[in-house]
């Protein structure tokens, strides 16, 4: 593409056409919710007490039995609307008002407001998105996997969050639907039937990474992370072996049925190889109490050492032989979790997802864009949502992202973070006018981009 400085008047109608969309940034400390009544808050204060209870519950019943440290960092709970939040303990700086038993304060712009840990006010929060689950068990899963996010630093389990873009190709997601189907049949069987299940899953699994290099790691990156938070949701919340089976076959089934796959994918396979980790623990005369392979991450991550994939660990426990990326034994055994279908199924799939690179390419690379520069990036957005724009990075359809520059909030249209992480891309054509909306820090301004009607941000 061109590189060229638009001319002074095309610059003045790129900016004057972006002003609707760029506003001030407010004042980085919050502001008090208006005085009034607990129950004038968005939050219903009643929920919000039951939520704590339920937290400090799992945390106690816990009480760091199943990853050696306590499940107990103070939880925030924040309404993305009005960004309001309430505590159950004040924060490190005072920004949270005491109102009753309660803390409440006003999020400022820059704390993307998402089911994750966050850091602010000087306190290291889990925080949960109100509305919380109205279900009691649904609830505290939720909880018990923020709850482990909060704890991530204490394990020695460095947070990551890689893009795995070739699960949004065929190939990628047939293999890793294949992969699931072997894991809820594994997870439903016992004695040879399970073994053999399981054979088939990481055979599977080794086939799709070959097809990838570098899957291996994304992969595993992403499943040490948001994969051992399901499984330790599942696990927390389930009172039997068989409870927690049954909730990680609840999720294969809805992460199967998942538009993106790219981040998805490990919300299903944690709690499956976690259950299937934990019976074979719990299978042994001299482990009956379990936790060998939570035992071995740990240490790998105290020694500093890359942590061993949980489908390795699996293969280890039971001594099956390293599955090699065979396509001949690989296609023979897919036959018998519905090859075909899926095959079918994902073939459409995939003349779809062309046509749409076309569609992406267009609004996000050929045409008119705002590129905003990432150095401390923090996003709010849906998983399950995520798309990839080949050779370009991530889309996600609606998020709010937040950097030195200040908060740029897509609500329609979509955001493409590129593949190094290090720019954020939104269109900038007639199109995308009322999608997004820019609100800057001080010290920072809109000037032109590399290309003729392109516009970035610059420190002042």
């Amino acid at each position: 593409m061109p590189s060229c400085r638009p001319a002074l008047a095309a610059l003045a109608a790129l900016v004057l056409s972006a002003v609707p969309l760029v506003a001030p940034l407010a004042a980085q400390a919050p502001a008090p919710p208006a005085a009034g009544a607990p129950d004038s808050l968005p939050i219903d204060t009643v929920a919000a007490q039951r939520a704590f209870a339920q937290a400090r519950a799992v945390a106690m019943r816990d009480g760091g039995g199943l990853w050696g440290v306590r499940l107990d960092t103070p939880l925030l709970i924040a309404d993305p609307q009005s960004r309001v939040a309430v505590a159950a303990r004040p924060d490190a700086e005072g920004r949270l008002a005491a109102r009753g038993s309660l803390y409440v304060g006003v999020l400022p712009p820059q704390v993307p407001i998402a089911n994750t840990a966050s850091e602010w006010a000087g306190t290291r929060w889990t925080m949960v998105v109100w509305p919380l689950p109205a279900d009691t068990a649904a609830r505290g899963r939720l909880l018990a996997h923020e709850l482990f996010h909060g704890a991530q630093p204490a394990l020695g389990f460095v947070p990551t969050d890689p893009a795995n873009v070739h699960l949004d190709r065929r190939d990628g997601r047939l293999w890793l639907r294949l992969e699931l189907r072997a894991l809820r049949a594994a997870l439903t069987t016992r004695g040879p039937a399970r073994r053999t299940a399981i054979a088939d899953a990481l055979r599977f699994r080794a086939y799709r990474r070959a097809l990838a290099p570098g899957a291996d790691s994304t992969e595993r990156a992403l499943e040490l992370n948001e994969g051992l938070a399901a499984y330790t949701g599942a696990r927390l919340e389930a009172a039997t072996a068989a409870e927690l089976a049954a909730e990680a076959l609840r999720e294969l089934a809805r992460v199967d049925t998942l538009p993106s796959l790219v981040r998805g994918f490990a919300y299903g396979t944690g709690p499956a190889y976690g259950a299937l980790l934990d019976a074979r623990d719990a299978s042994r005369a001299s482990g009956a109490s379990g936790g060998r392979w939570r035992r071995e991450l740990r240490a790998a991550a105290a020694a500093k050492r890359p942590a061993p994939d949980l489908a390795a660990l699996l293969a280890h426990a039971l001594r099956l032989p390293p599955a090699r990326p065979d396509s001949m034994a690989a296609l023979q055994r897919a036959r018998a979790y519905g090859y075909a279908e899926l095959a079918r199924v994902e073939d459409a799939r995939e003349a779809r997802r062309v046509a749409r690179q076309a569609e992406l390419r267009r609004r996000f690379v050929e045409g008119p864009v705002l590129v905003l520069p990432l150095a401390q990036m923090r996003i709010q957005m849906n998983p399950g949502t995520v798309e990839t724009l080949d050779g370009e990075g991530t889309i996600y359809p609606a998020a709010r992202l937040g950097d030195r520059w200040g908060v740029l909030d897509v609500r329609s249209g979509g955001l493409l973070v590129g593949s190094g992480w290090d720019h954020a891309v939104v269109p900038l054509g007639p199109d995308a006018r009322d999608g997004w909306t820019l609100e800057l820090s001080d010290g920072w301004r809109l000037a032109p981009g590399a290309r003729a009607g392109d516009s970035t941000v610059v420190a002042r």
